[in-house]
């Protein structure tokens, strides 16, 4: 049977030390088992942003402070020639995440809400989300669906599908709160002169600093996963997962599991 080392746990999430943390599938065929945490009347939302990382492999966002239809000069890195992209910071509860390896599946429950960051080539997946629970009366965090990687580990060419699951009776009530990352420290939003002193006139000033001189990084740290009960997984893998409805305790105390992540590193 398949499975990790506890060392390894790190392989499925990526996470932050202000307790927002990025849903990661590591390889081929790996899934999440997620709904998407968008209630009544409540739709996905893009954000445009500048990357102001010097290493582009390992981008930071900030956002960008224009908007549709206002000039250039109300946003300073857009006037300073900064080029805009698009990105989707998608809340998910993540019920479980199932591995593949030479074939076989290993389900390993998670019950936690995190962070799933895409670009605008998500946009195919979304509306696929959208059409699957346009009909069923109920809002999108209602429905259940697999997050299915297509890639290789490391493979900028990975992109995700969606498969839906099922529909049952599920509310944004009964699950933990969304994280905010819009004004976080993933997503920062500085007004106008705080960008020009920051992200313009600082970019400058870092330039001229000494090459021996290194920024400090943060360590790795350990954080501790809430299950709510909803959905649990089979004892034993099967080779075709099947929907689970969710359990009538979201009262419940949650079940604890350390997972181990690294931080500020959007996956492929």
């Amino acid at each position: 049977m398949a499975g990790f080392d506890f060392n390894q746990v790190d392989q499925f999430v990526q996470e932050s030390d202000n307790k927002i943390t990025f849903l990661k599938l590591q390889d081929d065929g790996w899934y999440a088992k997620v709904r998407f945490m968008y209630g009544p009347n409540e739709m996905f939302r893009g954000e445009t942003v500048h990357n102001i990382a010097e290493d582009t492999t390992k981008p930071r966002y900030v956002s960008c402070l224009r908007e549709e239809g206002q000039p250039i000069d109300t946003c300073p890195l857009c006037a300073n020639g900064a080029k805009i992209a698009a990105q989707f910071f998608i809340p998910v509860y993540v019920q479980s995440i199932v591995s593949v390896v030479s074939g076989v599946e290993q389900e390993q429950p998670v019950g936690q809400v995190m962070i799933f960051q895409r670009g605008a080539t998500f946009k195919g997946a979304l509306q696929s989300v959208i059409r699957q629970t346009g009909n069923t009366g109920k809002p999108i965090v209602s429905s259940m669906f697999r997050l299915v990687r297509n890639g290789k580990a490391k493979d900028p060419k990975t992109n995700y599908t969606v498969e839906y699951m099922g529909t049952d009776d599920v509310t944004l009530e009964q699950l933990p709160p969304r994280p905010e990352v819009v004004g976080s420290y993933i997503l920062p939003k500085p007004t106008y002169q705080e960008m020009i002193d920051k992200y313009i006139n600082g970019a400058a000033t870092q330039q001229t600093k000494p090459a021996d001189i290194q920024p400090r990084s943060l360590s790795a740290s350990t954080f501790a996963g809430n299950s709510l009960g909803f959905g649990q997984p089979a004892p034993a893998p099967a080779p075709t997962p099947v929907f689970n409805q969710p359990m009538n305790n979201a009262n419940q105390a949650p079940v604890q599991a350390p997972q181990i992540g690294t931080t500020g590193i959007m996956p492929f």
